[in-house]
């Protein structure tokens, strides 16, 4: 994200804009992708020097950009270490596939954590709330223990949740005491509302001609990404607010798309005559703006889980705003391949219901001001100092961008401010 999106509220006035800026992130987007290893999708080479994805890249590049479209290289977090190469694929199971392996947390941050000999990793032992002291001050995590169902508590000075958007957000609004009535946090209110996904299952399929050194080259999928163009700088247009981008894949039609990028053999059945040809797929995400009233608490009636923790009742929907901009993502969708001179097979046409891009952001918001937002700049809880919360749900708008990055990088500045914060016996 940039300030683009960041001070997005002050262009259009809808929602609040987020208490940082890009200039404060940028180094920590910088070291989340060093982590994660992020880099351009290495576009391949056939067995014969031909390289479809460097075609295929050439020919949509060429073809939107006659309809204002720009197209680029994906970038994916991937694992490029010699172990990795031989390990499934964490998404479809295959091994020596294709597919793009991202880099994962035993990989990365929990290795180096399990060095440090400080760490104690707990699974199968969900949250059920944060308990507080006399003084309302977060003091223990109580969880239960799944293999013996028995309630268990951890001390600790500092609580760290990254739970998801939901479930960070349950955990608090599950967190309620004298000092805190409507939840740990929550003396602004807003604890469970501004709830976001992307606007999502938009896509379109189609068939193209390579050129015939391309044809039988590389099953790997080319992936690729249309940024948004909408609403940008004096543009304001379309009959919405804010906008959406595209992914885009492109492999042999005789081969299927995985779900992490790679791609696998059709069965014969599936591929017919279109195995001289190569497909297309482009994917829309969109933002969905943030409103008080899509929101999520604790069930009125008392439903609780498996394990006896209290469930959250959601309550969210799209808006005319999201619905404007879904016709336009078909629209779009559909001009630029007809410029690239494509064939569409299959239309999805969506919208899904929120929720279904697996996006979800907001409930927990970063803000300046106490009374509207309840967490501070740095994801510290505004009425309790020793607790933060860096995933999705400090989100005060969702952007088009996939989230994943801009939750590690707000991890990253939350953890280096708490520590210092807590060396400095300020915490």
């Amino acid at each position: 994200m940039t300030d683009q999106e960041f001070m997005a509220p002050e262009e259009d006035g809808v929602g609040e804009s987020w208490p940082i800026t890009y200039e404060e992130i940028a180094p920590y987007y910088d070291k989340a992708e060093q982590i994660l290893r992020v880099k351009d999708v290495a576009l391949g080479g056939g067995p014969h020097g031909a390289d479809p994805s460097i075609y295929d890249e050439r020919h949509f590049r060429e073809a939107f950009a006659k309809v204002g479209r720009k197209l680029i290289r994906a970038r994916v977090s991937r694992s490029d270490s010699p172990g990795g190469a031989q390990a499934p694929c964490l998404h479809c199971g295959q091994v020596g596939s294709s597919c793009s392996r991202p880099v994962a947390s035993p990989d990365s941050t929990l290795a180096e954590a399990l060095k440090t000999g400080h760490l104690t990793l707990r699974t199968q032992s969900p949250v059920r709330h944060i308990a507080t002291d006399e003084h309302g001050r977060p003091t223990r995590v109580c969880g239960i223990d799944q293999k013996t169902g028995q309630e268990f508590e951890v001390k600790g000075r500092l609580v760290f949740l990254c739970a998801s958007a939901l479930e960070s957000t349950r955990i608090l609004l599950n967190s309620a005491s004298q000092r805190h009535p409507d939840g740990l946090g929550n003396s602004s209110g807003v604890l469970g509302h501004y709830l976001m996904d992307h606007v999502s299952g938009i896509a379109l399929t189609g068939h193209f001609e390579r050129d015939r050194a391309s044809r039988n080259a590389d099953s790997s999928a080319g992936m690729f990404y249309v940024p948004r163009p909408q609403n940008l700088g004096n543009h304001r247009s379309n009959g919405f607010l804010r906008g959406y981008g595209y992914q885009v894949f492109t492999m042999r039609a005789d081969h299927e798309l995985l779900p992490c990028g790679g791609t696998k053999l059709k069965s014969p059945e599936q591929t017919g005559a279109d195995s001289g040809n190569a497909t297309i797929r482009i994917v829309g995400f969109g933002e969905m703006l943030p409103h008080y009233d899509n929101y999520v608490e604790i069930d009125k009636e008392g439903r609780k889980d498996a394990f006896g923790i209290p469930i959250l009742r959601i309550d969210c929907r799209l808006k005319d705003n999201e619905k404007i901009m879904a016709k336009h993502i078909l629209a779009s969708a559909q001009e630029m391949l007809e410029s690239a001179g494509v064939r569409v097979t299959d239309v999805q046409s969506g919208p899904s219901e929120p929720g279904l891009a697996i996006h979800e952001a907001g409930t927990c918001k970063m803000g300046l001001d106490p009374k509207t937002s309840v967490l501070n700049s740095y994801n510290q809880c505004h009425d309790a100092p020793n607790v933060f919360v860096t995933d999705g749900s400090c989100f005060p708008s969702i952007g088009v961008q996939n989230p994943v990055l801009t939750m590690v990088a707000l991890t990253i500045r939350a953890c280096r401010h708490a520590v210092e914060r807590l060396r400095k016996g300020e915490i």
